[in-house]
């Protein structure tokens, strides 16, 4: 069974009610909780690792590679200490690529930790404000940047992972959905949370 990532749509209201009560994170994302679920939430099946890597520069399965890490976050030794024994680097947006001179976005693996472990490590949250820069950071990549960086690695023999053709028309297509949900949820002035399962 593959490990999927998960995007989930919330208020603000509710964000502030799981940070004062972190024990009812795991309720909340299976549908136990008392509080409502506002939003659908959004799957990325087992292709949010390479949605990170096309988006935000980087692998999570593979942050300490060398070809799968972006020059520019590997050169970050802040961020690099921070993301130390983590799946994710810590960042929401950096403005311009040093790779396409297009915005670095970590759509899936920006956020702090909230609530308990879950089997995949911990959900995490970011706040509407970072929504809305992620929503603004997706829209300039814009469909095109994308296309072009995914082609761009799919040529790269030196990923240690694969990008073959029917996996790129996925990635495409959750690329626009990713996009969607973040334009949606900034619209709302949403926060998110963000999860494997």
């Amino acid at each position: 069974m593959s490990i999927i990532g998960v995007l989930q749509e919330i208020s603000t209201p509710t964000l502030d009610a799981l940070l004062e009560d972190p024990s009812l994170v795991e309720e909340f994302i299976a549908g136990d909780s008392p509080l409502d679920v506002e939003a659908e939430r959004l799957d990325l099946d087992q292709y949010f690792s390479d949605l990170t890597y096309l988006l935000a520069g980087y692998n999570p399965d593979y942050i300490s590679y060398e070809a799968t890490t972006f020059p520019e976050l590997k050169a970050n030794h802040e961020l690099m200490e921070l993301s130390e024994n983590k799946d994710f680097i810590p960042f929401t947006v950096i403005a311009k690529s040093k790779w396409d001179g297009l915005p670095l976005v970590n759509a899936f693996g920006a956020g702090i930790e909230i609530g308990d472990e879950m089997g995949y490590g911990k959900a995490r949250y970011i706040s509407a404000e970072q929504v809305k820069e992620m929503s603004e950071g997706l829209f300039t990549l814009g469909q095109e940047g994308f296309e072009t960086r995914l082609n761009r690695a799919s040529e790269n023999e030196d990923l240690p992972f694969d990008l073959a053709k029917d996996i790129q028309e996925f990635l495409i297509e959750y690329f626009g959905e990713m996009l969607d949900y973040y334009q949606n949820a900034a619209s709302r002035g949403s926060a998110m949370l963000l999860y494997l399962t």
